[in-house]
């Protein structure tokens, strides 16, 4: 990440500028490179004109180390990768990939880009073991010379059939709406405050351009012969509903936007009509609205709202400037990846995967947790969200350990959290389970649907070992799992012939994630955007 600033001092280094931004910064928003303009670029509306920004290096630019350059085509090859998922100009090859924002998600995209480049199959804890460019391209050099492996059932486009299966993550969407169609735990709504001229009819279009472009959201969810199967509406193209709320006096607007916020959330889906994804723009001023997205976990999941705010905007300014959309033909819809995935799975190619999860999840334990009231018979998922901001000095203590123990932030908080549960309950053998966003190949980051995957990792709580010990263990425990991470979770359910009960969930009782996956807004030219954050049941005004 790269941030622009002005300063009357010229002898600013990037260490202090590090350093200040941290005291209010998560770490995942602190740039690793700063570039210093004598004055920002505005437009008339004297906006910060973002398109004029400097992008190339120059002598203006601060950086924490000097920059040494690739040498072989392996390091070339492998540096061209890291800037690009890393999203950085340049890497040096003695980087390292911690010190450089890297952690698991964007581990397994430069796995799944290594896989193409190479065609070679990497471990992803090849990255943990070998965290700099010069380390990974001597690996990589290797497993070209000695590659025997026989190459995977490829994804690609697959021929067109009557009705498509489901994925296996929206089959596990599926199922649970069989057990409670009226349920809105799996609703995903998200609000924007957009402040500036908003062009609401290249929003409008841009919506179209957007259904048009992914057939997850024009695909609604039928039986078929008693399985579930999908319907693709080649012609379906919503309207932008707009309220006009004008006349409205601010509190009754603040009043009315809450209300529809909180329908939104209360209102649940029906799976087999269209649309799955609601959006709706209130109007409160000339230069400002509220937009409104809600989605039925079904057709997305976290990493598919940065597609879809990406996608949108690319959109928006392509109308505006009367040019095509700056995006990339798609390599595949999400039904071609439902095919592939049965396809793989029914021609054995998950049976050494679905072995590993057979010994490792062997004799589970249930580990309970103290409550103050018996538990319900059927999970109401009733909750609410706390937050609570970590110190600074803790940020920066979790980065400098996990750049000596080449673990990630994920890696670190899981194994503070199994420690918790540990201290609660006594438990010393702890199952947790996880999300994983599992796109490990790059046909599958332009898609908007639910592809996530759920994970269980146990391990072992041991009094004899030191917290940088139990640190190694939880990360190999992880690492194990994310290289065995294509194995459906409803079906590892089903092949261990779990007793179903509907007071818990299955092989894990204990959840634990890390929001790491990309997004930023949407870029509107001269919108400047606020996050209204909506919790689940009780939407609030407070914006970030």
């Amino acid at each position: 990440m790269i941030a622009y600033f002005t300063t009357t001092s010229d002898d600013l280094t990037f260490e202090q500028l590090q350093h200040h931004l941290k005291r209010g910064l998560p770490e995942y928003m602190i740039p690793v490179e700063f570039i210093r303009l004598d004055a920002f670029p505005l437009t008339p509306n004297r906006k910060i004109n973002r398109r004029a920004l400097p992008q190339m290096l120059g002598n203006n630019l601060l950086r924490e180390t000097a920059v040494t350059k690739p040498q072989t085509a392996e390091q070339e090859q492998i540096a061209a990768i890291w800037c690009e998922v890393l999203s950085r100009q340049q890497i040096g090859i003695h980087d390292n990939f911690f010190a450089l924002g890297g952690h698991s998600l964007l581990a397994t995209q430069i796995v799944s880009r290594i896989r193409d480049a190479f065609q070679i199959e990497l471990p992803i804890h090849t990255l943990f073991d070998a965290s700099t460019v010069a380390e990974l391209a001597a690996i990589v050099a290797e497993l070209r010379m000695n590659a025997t492996a026989e190459p995977q059932l490829p994804l690609v486009p697959q021929d067109a059939v009557a009705h498509p299966p489901l994925s296996f993550s929206q089959e596990r969407m599926w199922f649970l709406y069989q057990l409670n169609p009226q349920s809105t735990a799996y609703n995903i709504p998200g609000a924007l405050r957009l402040t500036g001229p908003l062009a609401v009819e290249a929003l409008a279009w841009s919506l179209k351009q957007l259904f048009k472009r992914h057939e997850s959201l024009r695909t609604r969810f039928v039986v078929v012969d008693g399985q579930p199967a999908t319907v693709i509406e080649p012609d379906f193209v919503p309207e932008l509903p707009v309220e006009d709320c004008r006349s409205l006096p601010p509190e009754a607007q603040q009043a009315h936007v809450m209300r529809a916020l909180e329908q939104a959330v209360r209102t649940p889906f029906q799976l087999d009509k269209l649309p799955l994804i609601d959006i709706k723009l209130f109007q409160l001023a000339d230069e400002e609205h509220i937009l409104l997205v809600n989605m039925h976990h079904i057709i997305s999941d976290q990493w598919s709202i940065g597609v879809l705010s990406r996608d949108l905007a690319a959109f928006y300014q392509a109308h505006l400037q009367n040019k095509p959309a700056a995006l990339p033909a798609m390599p595949i819809q999400v039904q071609d990846h439902a095919i592939w995935q049965r396809r793989l799975a029914q021609g054995g190619g998950l049976d050494a995967q679905f072995a590993y999860w057979a010994k490792q999840l062997a004799d589970l334990p249930i580990v309970e947790l103290p409550a103050d009231r018996p538990r319900p018979t059927v999970q109401t998922y009733e909750g609410t969200v706390i937050t609570a901001p970590l110190p600074t000095s803790v940020r920066e203590g979790l980065q400098q350990l996990g750049q000596q123990e080449n673990a990630t932030t994920f890696m670190m908080m899981l194994a503070g959290y199994y420690l918790l549960i540990n201290r609660y309950t006594g438990a010393e053998d702890i199952p947790i389970g996880t999300p994983i966003a599992n796109r490990r190949y790059a046909q599958t980051e332009p898609l908007i649907s639910t592809l996530v995957n759920t994970l269980v990792l146990r391990t072992a709580v041991s009094p004899n070992l030191t917290f940088r010990q139990f640190l190694q263990q939880v990360k190999k425990v992880a690492l194990e799992a994310y290289a065995h991470q294509d194995v459906p979770f409803e079906q590892l359910v089903d092949r261990l012939q779990v007793k179903r009960d509907t007071s818990r969930s299955p092989l894990f009782q204990l959840f634990f994630n890390v929001q790491n996956a990309p997004f930023s807004l949407p870029q509107l030219p001269g919108i400047e955007q606020e996050v209204i954050i909506v919790d689940r049941g009780r939407p609030s005004s407070t914006s970030r």
